[in-house]
Order: structure tokens, then C-alpha cells, then sequence
């Protein structure tokens, strides 16, 4: 738990001490089984080139997610909206003009371009990764270190792949708080089980590969090289998918943690205000940002936990201004709630005139769903903060009775969208 004397450099941190501990690890990965496995066919200036090849495209994989990872589960174009865009840019550019495209489609075309983006990183980081791991496994020139190469690139392909399909880039923040060190050792076994899961499913399309473009099978004095070389790749690309599942692990890890969004107790700030700094956080942060969720994680905590008394009892100062700015930002997203909930739930308010035509037209019908669970999707990690706040916290009755009414709005609205 850290303080943050300026909201805004809390980011910047914790991206920098995800950079550190990743290369820890990346190193600690990369040269147990170089010791292990690949020592006696290298020197150590191939050696020391192929660490700093894996420590690039862990690098570049680090980049990837940095433009990527997003603790707000923001919508992506559809391929109609991407074709659409295309068009009318290519339009424009022959006619002339500025585009006119509204301020959400090109935030899902921007979503959309950084998947993309992360899918070309994993490809690259791939085929970096195998020819560093297991460069020292084959022999014959540059055409077998390429096709090594090309089967990092499958790897980086279905690991991306997988990766956007269980939308594993949304930043889930725990509820119970544990330290650093044990958050890290409970992901170990999760990782090197999915590890090897993932391993083994992009080791089928690159034995397809190797088939097809290698001629050692079919040579019988070759054909022990060849299960060797077979065996090494799957160990190599083993290694990678497990320093890249410790990457990601320690991404989450980093920075769903607290922070301390408080001046030091005993200082002249915390002695006069000390809710302004996260008060500020909360105001000024943009909405879906890290920063936000940051601050209202550490808005849960102080209020539901008697961690810090005496951060808790500034809500409730003897002018009422702390409490109703906490008030106020508490219901701020449970209003945008509120709104979307029935913009989604007006389409679905159709007389019996109607029905007939929506059944044959029933994109609409589908529009409204998705639109439904965006809106369920969109602040789960607020809402339960929010609510943490709200029933553990404050004892008023007024504000109890208030926000009662409003969760019983929104649980009547889930029911009737079910």
C-alpha cells in the first residue's frame, strides 16, 4: 500500500514496476532451462544474444498489452463498422472532405486496431522467442531456424488468439487484498498448468507444418534428429508460453493492487483534508481508466474495512462537504447504470401491432441485448465497490433508503431483461 502524492503518476508506476519484475522473471525463465537443456550447444556470446532477443520480445509483448489491457470492457467495431470506415476514408480521400464519425465508433475502431495490433506483437514476440529458446536445438542454416521461426509465429498466433477470445485483457481487482509475494506464488500452478495447455494446442498446427515443409521424416537415419528436434521445440515453446502466462499473471497482479490514495498521517495535508487527494482522483480521472478504478478500490476499502479510521472518519467532517462529494461520486455511475438500463429496455416495449414485424426483423431485438449487457458488463468492478460503500459504510438513513431504491430499480431491470 503506497501513497500517491500526485494521482496521476500512479499509473506510471506501477507500468514501470510490472517492467521490472518482468524482466526479473523473464530472466530467471529463460536461464533455468538454457542450464538445463540448451547449454551444450551454444557459447556464451549466442547465449547472451539469445537473452537479449527473449528479453525484446517480452518487451514488445509488454508494449502490446500496456495499448491493450483496460479495466473498463470496452466494445470493439464490428467487421460491417470496420468496412464501413474503410470506405469512407478511401471516399474521402479521393473526394476530400473531414470524416464526421462519432466519438464511440472511433473508440471501438481503435479497440478493434489494438487487438489487431496485439495479434502482430504475439506473431513477432513468437517467432523472437522460439529462435532464441531453441536456437540452440537445431542445426542445418538459416531455412531451419526460419522454419523454427514460423512455428513461434503459430504459437504467437493461437496464444493471441485464445487470449482476446476469453477477453483475459480485462484487469479483474480482487476483493480481498493479499501481499505482493503471495498474490504472485498463487498464480504459479494456474500458469504453468495453462501453460502447457496452450502449448500443446499450438504444437498440432506446427507439427502440420514441419511435415509438410521438412524432409526429415522421410529419411530413417534422420528420423531420431527429427523426434529430438520435435521434443526440444515443445519444451521451448513450453518455456515461452510460461514466461508469458508469468507476465500476464504479474500484469494483474501490478496493478490491481491497492493504493493509497491518502497524504502521510501526521503531515499538515492529512491533518486539514486528507480525502482531497482521493476526492481528486475520483473527479478528475477520466471515466474507465485505471486511475478511477484505482481510486474507487481504495474508496471501498477505507470505507468497509476499519483499516484506517482515521482516512474514514474525514468522510464524515463537521461540514458535510467530504460526504456529499463521496455521495455524489458514488452515484455517478450508478445514474449512467440507470440510464442505460432503460435505453436498453425501451426497445424492448413493443405493442402487439409490432411484434410481427419484429420477428422478421430480428437484428433489433439482438441490438437491444447486447446493448442490455453492456450496460450489466460495463461497471462490475464500480457497482461493487459502490455498494461496499454503500452498505457498510454510511449509517444515514436518508442516503440508505435512497441507494435501496435504486438497487432494487436496477435488480427489477436484470430480472426483466432475463
Amino acid at each position: 500500500m503506497s501513497s500517491a502524492s500526485s494521482p496521476h503518476e500512479v499509473v506510471k508506476r506501477r507500468w514501470l514496476g510490472f517492467l521490472i519484475w518482468q524482466s526479473i522473471v523473464s530472466t530467471a525463465v529463460f536461464l533455468i532451462p538454457s542450464v538445463i537443456l540448451l547449454l551444450p550447444g551454444r557459447t556464451l556470446a549466442t547465449g547472451v544474444l539469445s537473452f537479449i532477443v527473449f528479453d525484446l520480445s517480452l518487451l514488445l509483448l509488454s508494449v502490446s498489452l500496456f495499448l491493450l489491457s483496460s479495466p473498463h470492457p470496452d466494445p470493439s467495431a464490428s467487421l460491417p463498422d470496420l468496412a464501413s470506415v474503410f470506405l469512407k476514408a478511401c471516399l474521402r480521400l479521393v473526394i476530400g472532405g473531414r470524416g464526421d464519425y462519432s466519438l464511440d465508433l472511433r473508440r471501438r475502431v481503435g479497440r478493434s486496431f489494438s487487438k489487431c495490433f496485439f495479434l502482430f506483437i504475439c506473431g513477432v514476440s513468437g517467432f523472437l522467442s522460439t529462435t532464441a529458446v531453441c536456437e540452440g536445438a537445431v542445426s542445418g542454416g538459416r531455412m531451419r531456424l526460419a522454419g523454427l521461426g514460423i512455428n513461434g509465429v503459430i504459437f504467437g498466433f493461437v496464444y493471441g488468439v485464445h487470449y482476446l477470445y476469453h477477453m483475459r485483457w480485462i484487469l479483474k481487482f480482487p476483493i480481498i487484498q493479499r501481499p505482493f509475494f503471495y498474490s504472485f506464488k498463487m498464480g504459479l500452478s494456474p500458469s504453468f498448468r495453462q501453460a502447457l495447455k496452450l502449448s500443446t494446442v499450438a504444437f498440432f498446427p506446427s507439427f502440420l507444418v514441419i511435415i509438410f515443409l521438412s524432409d526429415d521424416f522421410k529419411s530413417r537415419r534422420s528420423i531420431g534428429m527429427f523426434i529430438l528436434y520435435l521434443v526440444n521445440l515443445y519444451v521451448g515453446v513450453s518455456v515461452i508460453s510460461f514466461a508469458w502466462e508469468l507476465s500476464i499473471h504479474l500484469l494483474q497482479v501490478v496493478l490491481t493492487r491497492r493504493c493509497c490514495f491518502a497524504p502521510s498521517r501526521g503531515s499538515a495535508a492529512a491533518e486539514s483534508n486528507p480525502s482531497e487527494v482521493l476526492l481528486i482522483a475520483l473527479e478528475q480521472s477520466s471515466p474507465g481508466s485505471l486511475l478511477k478504478y484505482l481510486a474507487y478500490l481504495d474508496l471501498c476499502m477505507v470505507s468497509e474495512n476499519n483499516v484506517e479510521p482515521w482516512r474514514r472518519a474525514a468522510f464524515f467532517e463537521e461540514t458535510g462537504d467530504t460526504y456529499r462529494r463521496v455521495i455524489s461520486l458514488c452515484l455517478r455511475p450508478l445514474e449512467h447504470l440507470t440510464s442505460k438500463l432503460v435505453e436498453g429496455l425501451d426497445g424492448l416495449a413493443v405493442d402487439k401491432s409490432d411484434f410481427f414485424s419484429q420477428q422478421l426483423n430480428p437484428s433489433t431485438g439482438i441490438n437491444v441485448d447486447s446493448d442490455l449487457h453492456a450496460a450489466l458488463n460495463d461497471l462490475q468492478v464500480i457497482l461493487r465497490i459502490n455498494f461496499f460503500f454503500l452498505f457498510f459504510s454510511f449509517y444515514n438513513f436518508q442516503t440508505s433508503v435512497l441507494f435501496e431504491g435504486i438497487a432494487n430499480n436496477i435488480l427489477c431491470s436484470c430480472q426483466i431483461s432475463s
